[in-house]
């Protein structure tokens, strides 16, 4: 996977879930993809004390650069009232995956 270039490049980070229980980094044991733009993740926290299992959601909340690619699907995420370069109104949801 490429690294993203540009004035986000810096922001690129894993996966460091915590803890809700205990404030503990989890380890991702296993995702779904629930469409494309929805992925559900299964977290365990590795602290012997606690133990817990649990589940988040992982997705795009707004987009701060738009893609490059000429033909990108529309996805339901709304653009950053942040950005610069004015790209344009919320972009339609493409469901499916």
């Amino acid at each position: 996977m490429k690294r993203p270039k540009g004035r986000h490049a810096q922001s690129v980070f894993r996966n460091q879930a915590r803890c809700p229980v205990c404030g503990t980094g989890c380890r991702t044991a296993k995702t779904h993809h629930l469409t494309a733009a929805v992925t559900e993740i299964t977290y365990v926290c590795p602290n012997e004390d606690c133990g817990m299992v649990w589940v988040g959601q992982l997705y795009p909340l707004r987009i701060l650069e738009p893609s490059r690619l000429p033909a990108a699907p529309p996805r339901a995420v709304p653009v950053s009232a942040a950005d610069k370069r004015g790209a344009g109104p919320v972009l339609t949801l493409a469901s499916g995956g």
